[in-house]
């Protein structure tokens, strides 16, 4: 109960042990005074019929305050709260490393660490049955996943052998802490040979190591296998690197891999960049750089950057030189996949009312990846601005911005720019098309409607509005003509959509049409609001209204899709705005002999799933077989899966569509890389010291190195000493909210009432 409660509720500590508090109703005090004070009142009514003796009115009126009292008590809501600690059981987690590492030596004899990690636990039997009396112990076996032991006999039942492909040791202490959450544990003994072999763990070994900390919790960890001295343990390995990267053509790119070194102290190890065109089969090698080992052992970054000059997908070979004395090569490089687009849409955006379509329009824009969107305000203040050459972008926008405030020769510049394929939109404001001025400058033989000579309206917010000049709203939205700017869905239910968004608050009103124009939209009596047409080798639109804003509660998708497909026709590239036929890979790189799921699909131009679509896939292998792939359907995609990938190398999946007529829709691609870094079973030594570092973490709760035969003294000194634990419970009574309590104070209640019209009645008073 917080400060402020106690405050307000009169709270009362008895010993820490009981508690007592007022809840009055509306949780107010001045409300149940105020009530009271009506109730008291009626003390001094007396009867009007016949006077009663002395005595009979004190007895009436004791009645009656009684009833005031009890309806007081009611209206204030004591309420006990009973506070008592109860002792709570421990929680004992135990991790088994189940990996095929555990196949290895444990040393120079003939058993292996899995038989070991077999032979510490028989010699800790004992320690554990009493343990398992005494505290909850839940044993678990791991390698990337976290698998639970059932118990008998007093003994975990373990698998038959170690068969995991891979050691997680991060994920899987994330996963058994978070399969204990909220209980309180006694520790976590972890017993492994300390290497880890997953390429892409969910959760780092250290940062695990770092949550035990938080909390709080020791962790003992058990090596097992030979730590090896340096030249048996030398050993250079690229551990992570992103799957996939995507960029614009002549940006730069940062690749950027995680290389860890064991052996070579702070030596300079070279790394390179291998960029391979997949469709060319072209390679280009960056670097190498120089990177500095850490002489602990842990990870650096290795970073090198690229530049794509073309368009395309490309493969990406970060590889780490082989070094004297490494044993295991196979993991000195990792793939990943580079797909380079078309330069980006650049957009300047140039404005001259806050309180225009600007901030939805900027958001809706940029959501966008593939637009740089720069914008640009203009204040209605008479100072010219300042603007970038309109010929650095693809698409440049006008709203509400007069003419007299653009730099001089701007719109010179802007005609030219069209001229030559810059895509330019004009949108409606009270200093746009003629009111604002464009009837004199030379974006007049731009735009693609007519202006009058005299429609002007004046600067400044102390000028009337020129009323004549604009539509008055609401001003409901009609399909007058469907183009890729106003295809908003399907054909047969594109007009229902437009209809459907809410009208514009109003307009400017057009002069006229060029001829050549095409009308998109209009309003229910024909003026129109939307006009696209053509300059030079550019494009250009004049949309009247600027309220499309009040779209975005309700049809936000909608208004993104208008403004993105209008600023993609205008540039020339409404063939960028979607795939048509597509494929999702989750992963781009798995080990050998891997189950592959893909889903595919294919969409109409408006970018709604084609039901009907017919779709077959196959994997061209890297040896060049194809291997057509089964596909089943799922909803509005199609899912496919294979595991013929017992080649190493580059695989690419292929889809082709086909609609239900059979004619084609469209193909597509998705590389993948196959690998195989049999880290498991080709690293002879255990990693020791990470186990070290990772218990070293949890020092201060009590955490340490415990070699195996030790185990059992572990759990000897866990059953002597267990964590002391308790839990407070509480326990609340509130008058009269309770049954039992309810009922007396209505039996109560009732009594007092009925007591006093039995008297009042006697005595003649009714």
């Amino acid at each position: 109960m917080t400060a402020q409660l106690c405050r307000w509720q009169r709270c009362l500590a008895l010993g820490n042990l009981l508690m007592w508090s007022l809840h009055p109703i509306l949780n107010s005090y001045p409300a149940v005074l105020l009530l009271a004070a009506g109730l008291l009142v009626l003390l001094l009514v007396r009867p009007a019929q016949r006077p009663l003796a002395r005595r009979q009115w004190w007895v009436l009126r004791g009645l009656r305050f009684a009833v005031i009292l009890l309806v007081l008590l009611a209206m204030l809501r004591p309420t006990l709260v009973t506070s008592t600690k109860k002792a709570q059981s421990a929680t004992l987690l135990l991790l088994l490393d189940q990996s095929r590492s555990m196949q290895l030596p444990q040393g120079t004899d003939q058993q292996t660490r899995w038989q070991a990690q077999l032979q510490a636990l028989r010699k800790s039997e004992s320690q554990l049955r009493e343990l398992v009396q005494s505290m909850e112990v839940r044993v678990y076996a791991f390698d990337t996943e976290l698998h639970e032991l059932a118990w008998e006999e007093g003994q975990p039942v373990m698998p038959a052998a170690p068969e995991g492909l891979r050691t997680d040791i991060g994920t899987s202490l994330d996963r058994a802490l978070a399969a204990a959450v909220g209980k309180r544990l006694a520790g976590v003994i972890l017993l492994s040979d300390g290497t880890q072999t997953a390429f892409d763990p969910e959760v780092e070994t250290q940062q695990a190591g770092r949550e035990l900390a938080r909390l709080g919790f020791p962790l003992y960890t058990v090596p097992l296998g030979p730590p090896g001295g340096v030249s048996q343990s030398r050993d250079v390995a690229l551990k992570t690197l992103p799957v996939e990267y995507e960029v614009y053509v002549k940006n730069e790119l940062l690749v950027e891999g995680q290389l860890e070194a064991r052996g070579y102290g702070s030596q300079d190890l070279p790394v390179r960049l291998v960029v391979k065109n997949l469709a060319t089969g072209a390679e280009q090698t960056m670097g190498p750089i120089q990177v500095a080992a850490n002489p602990d052992g842990q990870s650096v970054t290795a970073q090198i950057v690229h530049t794509p000059q073309e368009p395309g997908r490309y493969r990406l070979t970060l590889i780490a030189d082989p070094q004297p004395g490494e044993l295991i090569t196979a993991n000195n490089e990792l793939a990943a996949f580079l797909r380079v687009l078309e330069g980006g849409l650049a957009v300047n955006y140039v404005y001259g009312n806050l309180v225009g379509e600007q901030l939805r329009l900027r958001r809706s824009l940029s959501a966008s990846r593939d637009i740089n969107l720069q914008h640009v305000y203009l204040p209605p203040q008479g100072i010219r601005g300042e603007l970038d050459d309109p010929g650095n972008y693809d698409v440049v926008i006008l709203e509400d911005v007069d003419a007299s405030l653009l730099p001089e020769g701007y719109d010179l510049e802007l005609k030219q720019a069209v001229e030559r394929q810059t895509g330019f939109l004009m949108i409606g404001g009270y200093h746009s098309f003629g009111p604002g001025g464009y009837q004199r400058t030379e974006l007049a033989d731009v735009l693609p409607i007519e202006m009058g000579r005299f429609e002007r309206q004046g600067l400044g917010v102390e000028q009337p509005i020129s009323r004549d000049l604009h539509l008055w709203g609401p001003l409901p939205l009609k399909l007058a003509r469907t183009e890729d700017v106003t295809r908003l869905g399907p054909n047969r239910d594109n007009a229902r959509l437009w209809e459907s968004l809410p009208p514009l608050n109003g307009a400017n009103r057009f002069a006229a049409v060029k001829p050549r124009a095409r009308v998109l939209l209009e309003t229910a009596a024909g003026d129109p609001l939307l006009v696209s047409g053509d300059y030079g080798g550019g494009r250009v639109v004049a949309f009247a209204g600027n309220t499309t804003w009040r779209w975005w509660e309700d049809h936000e998708a909608l208004h993104k899709r208008f403004w993105r497909q209008t600023v993609f026709w205008l540039a020339g590239r409404e063939a960028q705005k979607q795939d048509d036929v597509w494929i999702v890979l989750q992963r781009r790189r798995f080990p050998v002999n891997s189950r592959v799921t893909f889903t595919a699909g294919a969409n109409t131009q408006a970018g709604e799933p084609l039901i009907d679509a017919r779709i077959t896939a196959s994997v061209t292998s890297p040896g060049g077989r194809q291997r057509v792939v089964t596909l089943s359907r799922d909803k509005k995609h199609w899912i496919g899966s294979f595991d013929f990938t017992e080649e190493i190398g580059d695989y690419t999946i292929q889809v082709e569509a086909k609609d239900a007529a059979g004619q084609p829709l469209g193909t597509a691609s998705m590389p993948f890389v196959v690998f195989d870094h049999d880290m498991e079973l080709g690293i002879p030594t255990a990693d020791h010291q990470q186990l070290a570092r990772l218990s070293q973490q949890t020092e201060a709760a009590g955490g340490r190195l415990v070699a195996p035969e030790q185990l059992a003294s572990l759990l000897d000194g866990i059953l002597r000493e267990p964590p002391e634990m308790e839990i407070e419970m509480q326990q609340a009574w509130q008058f009269p909210d309770d049954p039992r309590t309810a009922w007396s104070f209505f039996i109560v209640f009732v009594a007092l009432l009925s007591g006093e019209w039995f008297l009042r009645k006697r005595w003649g008073l009714v």
